[in-house]
């Protein structure tokens, strides 16, 4: 049976891999294709899937810091519903509270899934549309969500786990084609708008200042990174922090147009 790659992890995203591979498995059942072929054709659907996905799931995820009702947020009511547009029923609660103990969903506090894990369950859905056991039997604890792709200033391209952005050296840019990534509030920049969301990209160092984030980069990092944009800084005092992360937030705009497209 045909495996994902580990160069393709950050292309599922936000499926954490043990998903990814019992997903491929359970196509490799159904469909009578190559190795390479099966490999595709997960990628086509996940592609796909996601963008739905964070369309349909991001106004409830952002209600869910809210005092919204569960049925206006993400709560574990709205998704078990939700997800009953893929099967013949509403989860029941017995089945809910079995995939928590399998590891496939994870929670924020009582009655919130964690929103990553939530859009992971939901994109397998749609994936293994009206088929049960659409999940794996276990998830361990210590696997992350998903994968992304990061890169410092003159580095090459590497993959890693979204558990280990803050052990990268501040200036590493990292990316990921799931826009639902912002959902963590930990400095992810959307990318695109409206229904064109196609990714996320961000700064490894962040720090926050009175409850709000911002990126922990110098005007040198943003000068290895984008000449143009770094030399657009204006000296004079008063305004240089509010300068810096303009421009950095520029950059990373910039970065993005090579790095995440549909």
């Amino acid at each position: 049976m045909e495996s994902l790659p580990i160069q393709l992890y950050p292309e599922v995203a936000p499926l954490c891999v043990p998903m990814a591979h019992h997903l491929l498995s359970r196509l490799g059942r159904k469909n009578r294709k190559s190795g390479s072929e099966l490999l595709d054709l997960l990628l086509q659907e996940v592609r796909y899937k996601r963008r739905y996905a964070f369309g349909y799931m991001d106004v409830y995820v952002r209600n869910r810091h809210k005092t919204a009702r569960d049925e206006l947020s993400l709560s574990s009511s709205w998704l078990r519903q939700s997800l009953a547009m893929y099967s013949n029923t509403v989860i029941p609660n017995s089945t809910f509270n079995d995939w928590i103990t399998k590891g496939a969903i994870r929670l924020e506090r009582k009655g919130r899934p964690h929103p990553q894990w939530a859009a992971a369950t939901f994109i397998a859905r749609m994936i293994d549309d009206g088929e049960r056991s659409f999940l794996p039997e276990k998830i361990s604890l210590d696997e992350p969500p998903f994968w992304c792709y990061g890169q410092s200033p003159q580095g090459a391209v590497i993959i890693i786990p979204v558990t280990e952005i803050h052990q990268q050296p501040k200036n590493t840019i990292l990316w990921t084609n799931w826009p639902g990534a912002i959902w963590d509030d930990d400095g992810w920049l959307l990318i695109g708008e409206g229904e064109d969301c196609i990714g996320a990209i961000r700064f490894a160092g962040v720090r926050k200042v009175r409850d709000h984030l911002y990126w922990d980069v110098s005007l040198e990092d943003i000068r290895m990174w984008d000449a143009e944009v770094a030399a657009l800084f204006l000296d004079f005092d008063g305004n240089t922090i509010a300068q810096i992360q303009s421009l950095a937030t520029l950059a990373l705009h910039r970065l993005a147009r090579e790095r995440i497209k549909l």
